[in-house]
């Protein structure tokens, strides 16, 4: 019998263990990490951090398409922004909340008409967004004393916290105490057709959002992805 053999096969064979037994300890911290960072961070609301960061891409994609669509609007088509319409299919008038009077009846400056801005008329997360040029965004736009001159229009969603606070640290934003900003109000009550009020500002006590295209920040308890469309 070969003891020399032996004792480098037993050897081998505990060597082997021992990384195994290391291997499954690692990778239980592993797991025991990744499950507490995600509880930590979503607070209950969303179910882990990389679901919560692909709803937040897809949110600032969708309000992208938007505004972009708008652009090549007023740019190609003669679109201004007191003609753009947010109604939705099929176009006929039975979306009251954005019938704009004055847009063309051609649906040139529809955003979701295929002769308009051709954008997918798609909920994220199984709401919409919703439009309206009832607010102005401190240091946004211009700084004009006539309300309906400095409003601007913007989309808005309504979204869960976590999904908020994840968003506000896209945009560079804090979020106070492991929340997001209050605001002083979304204007959801006035939508968007084709007239604007500009009587209050939307984040007048959050400096952190002043200058900002896009943030999210909570009224009432509800909590909202604000983006601006135009800037006025």
């Amino acid at each position: 019998m070969n003891l020399k053999n032996s004792d480098t096969t037993k050897s081998s064979e505990s060597g082997n263990v021992l990384f195994l037994i290391l291997t499954v300890v690692f990778l239980f911290a592993a797991l025991t990490y990744a499950a507490t960072s995600s509880t930590r961070f979503g607070g209950g609301t969303d179910s882990d951090r990389e679901t919560t960061r692909v709803s937040s891409a897809d949110l600032i994609q969708q309000a992208s398409y938007i505004e972009n669509a708008i652009t090549r609007m007023v740019t190609f088509k003669g679109c201004s922004v007191d003609l753009i319409s947010f109604e939705h299919s099929p176009y006929d008038g039975t979306d009251v909340n954005y019938v704009n009077p004055s847009s063309p009846t051609d649906f040139t400056c529809h955003i979701f008409h295929p002769a308009g801005g051709e954008v997918s008329d798609r909920t994220v997360g199984g709401l919409p967004f919703d439009f309206s040029g009832n607010r102005y965004i401190q240091d946004v736009g211009t700084t004009v004393t006539a309300p309906a001159e400095r409003a601007e229009l913007y989309a808005m969603i309504e979204v869960g916290k976590g999904l908020c606070k994840e968003l506000n640290v896209n945009f560079d934003i804090a979020n106070p105490a492991g929340a997001p900003p209050v605001l002083d109000g979304f204007g959801e009550g006035d939508l968007f057709v084709g007239t604007f009020d500009g009587t209050d500002a939307m984040n007048s006590a959050v400096p952190d959002t002043f200058g900002k295209r896009s943030f999210c920040g909570s009224v009432a308890g509800v909590y909202r992805y604000i983006h601006v469309l135009v800037a006025r």
